[in-house]
């Protein structure tokens, strides 16, 4: 729906709408209209090009919008935060183990319930926040549930630091981070659902007194270490590292488990915990970047160093544990351009460390052990039987080996009415007339949106440059409720606007780029990959249902990334950290909108499927399908037909893969 009005305007049979005026256009980037009124405006906005370039003009007016939601200036929210920060904060209880009755004030009176989830206990509390354990009713998932301390509801500055956690956790995707999966309001109170951790934190752990092996050192930093790169490279810096921030489970797995202090590089950061703030952040002025984290990470590797215990005649653990405290001492050089400059540094350090270290007896048989295992996950996760009769050798020029494997899920055979349901108040005229769709043979799709991760794969097998590259006119970024909120010829898919990770859906691709890929992903893994037609995606999107929403209305946001999760800093998360349809398919809804095979035709549906089940022959525009991170209801709807010229280049539009079945 982002092509220009001659084109869109169509679809309406009241003809164009009157374009919004500039009051009612700021309250739209704002995303503060009223429900009827914003999907009006939305509506408008996504299909005008007039209204995209007066939204282009008006960013500086919405930023200023979006800086005052509290009502207090810049210098206020900085006391305040300082005040907030400075406050000496009580090290969080391990999950599962109650806080004394002394807690002043809780925020819950648990247990009760908050939203769609059971509060049961209060767990752990901090300076500003508190945790509780809980349970999704529906689910009957035991999560862990933050909300902002009870004394601090109705202070802006902790809204404003909690909204700023909420955003970042959303985020995170990474084995070695406490992963998100919903954050919400309700009863006037903010909250961000977490999974539910067993563990203990590195301070418990490490207790005075206690003594561990070297080794429970070496996997403690090489956990944090790939935790806060994968943060670093979102573009944050975590800014309150200490041992009570890191929590280790009865696997072994290190979670960093509060991120309530983390901003951009270069911001200035007024809090954090004595003894590990570097002297830049202790300050209260200076601007700090991932050398901070560097700084107070290495004391953190110090603090559990003192507390490591080797054998008097164990030559090569005095030797690993000396090397330690060198690089520690590295860590936490006061002027930050003589430490690592990189956590990848420090890891590299860590694993160099641990070379001369004697092996444990029985290391050969578990990496034995972990190939079998990954064999069988393996052969598990193919959407096609293994053996399918016939020798399937490598086709030439394939690549031997896959970096970013495409996972892939069978879709069924089955039918499908395809189009807008009956009833259904939002349906517009190119969702009509519904038809019958057969597929009599499965297929499979890509199980999640192609990441950045697997694009670069591709750009650096190929050398393949992008449209937006090529042509250097750059891309759209979008705003808070529109596609075309900033224009710049900077912009392309390695520079989105947002910052860039490997687990991101890869987007500010065209569909010539689009086709690109699955061409090589094609030679490269010896089967036929594409994209998939629009039947395809809307029959795999239903996945079954035949109702407006492929999910029950009330579980949209467990589902979904959409504009009511996300109401500041539009960008995509992490494929897969929403929940999966009832055919194991990620962001079929919201996350970033995505490309098909066919030509857009606003009749396309009065032509029986049989005779054109890839659309029309010709067009000006391609198909577009699944709402996006700014999207509300109306396009978050199974039916929802979205169109662009297939040269636009947007940053809240991506693709995923299908797969025919083999012969």
């Amino acid at each position: 729906m982002d092509a220009a009005p001659s084109q869109s305007c169509d679809r309406d049979s009241a003809g164009p709408p009157a374009c919004p005026d500039d009051a009612t256009l700021a309250g739209l980037a704002e995303g503060s209209l009223p429900g009827a009124q914003f999907e009006a405006a939305c509506d408008h906005a996504e299909r005008c090009e007039a209204c995209q370039a007066r939204l282009a003009r008006m960013q500086e007016t919405v930023s200023r919008f979006s800086a005052s939601w509290s009502g207090m200036s810049e210098t206020a929210l900085d006391a305040a935060r300082g005040e907030i920060d400075s406050e000496p904060a009580v090290p969080p209880a391990p999950a599962g183990n109650p806080v004394s009755d002394e807690t002043p004030g809780p925020a819950l009176k648990a247990p009760c319930e908050l939203g769609p989830y059971e509060v049961s206990e209060l767990v752990g509390h901090g300076g500003m926040g508190e945790v509780y354990r809980a349970r999704h009713r529906r689910l009957d998932r035991p999560v862990a549930l933050k909300v902002i301390r009870g004394r601090r509801q109705a202070d802006p500055a902790a809204h404003e630091r909690f909204l700023r956690e909420m955003a970042v956790a959303g985020q995170l995707d990474h084995p070695n981070l406490v992963r998100a999966h919903d954050a919400w309001e309700a009863d006037g109170c903010l909250y961000l659902v977490m999974e539910w951790i067993e563990g203990n934190t590195l301070r418990q752990e490490f207790r005075p007194g206690g003594r561990r092996a070297v080794r429970d050192v070496l996997a403690c930093m090489e956990q944090a270490c790939a935790g806060l790169d994968h943060l670093h490279r979102l573009g944050f810096v975590h800014c309150d590292l200490k041992p009570s921030n890191l929590m280790r489970l009865a696997d072994g797995t290190v979670k960093l488990i509060d991120i309530g202090l983390a901003r951009p590089p270069q911001a200035a950061v007024t809090g954090g915990t004595p003894g590990y703030m570097p002297p830049e952040q202790a300050g209260g002025t200076g601007a700090v970047d991932a050398r901070a984290d560097i700084y107070a990470l290495g004391r953190l590797l110090g603090y559990l160093v003192k507390r490591a215990e080797t054998a008097p005649t164990d030559k090569s653990g005095h030797q690993c544990l000396d090397r330690l405290k060198g690089i520690a001492a590295r860590m936490t050089e006061a002027a930050p351009e003589k430490r690592h400059q990189a956590i990848s540094e420090v890891a590299a350090d860590i694993r160099r460390a641990e070379n001369g270290l004697s092996r444990p007896s029985g290391s050969r048989t578990w990496l034995l052990a972990l190939g079998v295992l990954a064999t069988v996950a393996a052969i598990f996760f193919s959407p096609w039987p293994a053996n399918s009769g016939k020798d399937d050798p490598e086709p030439p020029g394939a690549e031997k080996s896959q970096v970013h494997p495409m996972r892939m899920t069978t879709i069924p055979a089955g039918e499908f009415q395809m189009g807008a349901v009956p009833g259904d108040p939002n349906a517009l005229v190119d969702e009509s007339p519904t038809r019958r769709v057969a597929f009599p043979r499965p297929f499979a799709m890509g199980v999640n949106e192609v990441t950045v991760a697997q694009f670069t794969e591709f750009v650096e097998a190929t050398g393949y440059r992008t449209d937006a590259e090529i042509n250097g006119k750059g891309g759209w970024k979008a705003g808070l409720a529109t596609s075309f909120g900033e224009k710049s010829s900077e912009y392309f898919w390695r520079n989105p606007g947002y910052p860039l990770a490997d687990n991101l859906p890869v987007t500010m691709v065209t569909h010539n780029d689009a086709v690109a890929f699955c061409a090589w992903l094609a030679r490269r893994d010896g089967k036929a990959y594409r994209l998939p037609t629009e039947a395809e995606w809307e029959y795999a999107c239903r996945a079954g249902t035949a109702t407006i929403y492929p999910y029950a209305e009330e579980d949209r946001n467990e589902y979904s990334w959409n504009a009511y999760l996300i109401t500041k800093n539009p960008s995509p998360r992490p494929v897969g950290s929403r929940r999966p349809n009832g055919w194991l398919l990620g962001d079929m809804m919201g996350n970033v909108r995505e490309w098909c095979a066919d030509w857009y035709e606003v009749k396309a549906y009065e032509t029986p499927y049989e005779k054109a089940p890839g659309g029309p022959a010709t067009g000006v525009h391609r198909v577009v399908r699944g709402g996006s991170f700014i999207d509300k209801d109306r396009k978050l709807r199974s039916s929802c037909r979205n169109f662009n010229p297939p040269d636009q280049v947007v940053n809240n539009h991506g693709f995923r893969v299908a797969l025919s079945p083999p012969d």
